[in-house]
């Protein structure tokens, strides 16, 4: 389940969706990026580490931004891009199929 989806009533909507729109949309049905854990709380000083998956599903480049919520309301954005790509004959590539990144502390 999509923790903020927000769906309109169907007399709200004043448009068709774009393709971006849809495109978006489909990311979100697929489920092609899974994070774990959804929500925490962390003290001053713990740390927890967040996974970040990728399921290739589907041909094509995939962008999915994911909104980190920090106290006192303020949000860090972390834009999601993937690509899978047709291979003939199938080929698994695995450069940078694991990174680490170390956020800045929030100060208290």
């Amino acid at each position: 389940s999509r923790d903020l989806d927000v769906r309109m009533e169907t007399w709200a909507y004043t448009r068709d969706p774009t393709k971006e729109e849809l495109r978006r949309e489909a990311i979100l049905d697929h489920e092609l990026f899974f994070i774990e854990p959804r929500q925490g709380t962390l003290q001053p000083g713990e740390r927890c580490t967040v996974q970040v998956s990728y399921f290739h599903k589907f041909n094509g480049a995939f962008e999915n931004p994911v909104v980190l919520c920090v106290r006192d309301g303020k949000q860090i954005v972390l834009n999601l891009l993937a690509e899978t790509m047709a291979s003939v004959p199938p080929l698994f590539d695995m450069f940078g199929l694991t990174m680490t990144h170390r956020l800045r502390d929030v100060p208290s």
